[in-house]
């Protein structure tokens, strides 16, 4: 059990990056491991909500948000074989939002993706950031 972190420097205000991380129904469209969430784009959860959630086309669970804050968002994922925890942790800055992305994977599987894990939050940064830039999501 390893956790991954990840900081970067996104070229948007907090309340937008929270209002993305805490849409279950757009985070698909720009986490290719998510095939698909049960939420609506643009809802955004709330602490203690859960949705189904498919992980790598065949992987069925659930996304919990633990905490949606201002300055922080934690989610639990828990698909066979894989339970991730994960934090973003958002700090406004001059230029936009430091975004610090700390991710926990156990399970089985997890063993199988430990070569691939530590890449993970700044992969998901980065797509977090081009999502933003996005003129279609503004």
């Amino acid at each position: 059990m390893t956790s991954h972190v990840s900081t970067l420097l996104i070229p948007a205000p907090a309340a937008r990056v929270v209002q993305l991380l805490a849409s279950p129904g757009d985070l698909a469209a720009w986490n290719p491991a998510l095939t698909r969430t049960s939420g609506s784009p643009g809802v955004i959860a709330d602490a203690g909500d859960s949705f189904d959630v498919t992980m790598l086309r065949v992987l069925r669970g659930t996304l919990e948000y633990v905490i949606v804050s201002p300055e922080l968002v934690r989610m639990h994922i828990t698909v066979p074989g894989l339970s991730e925890d994960g934090a973003w942790s958002l700090s406004s800055v001059d230029g936009g939002t430091l975004v610090e992305h700390r991710i926990l994977q156990r399970g089985r599987l997890a063993r199988h993706l430990a070569g691939e894990a530590p890449r993970v939050p700044a992969l998901r940064l980065g797509r977090l950031r081009d999502r933003l830039r996005d003129p279609a999501t503004q």
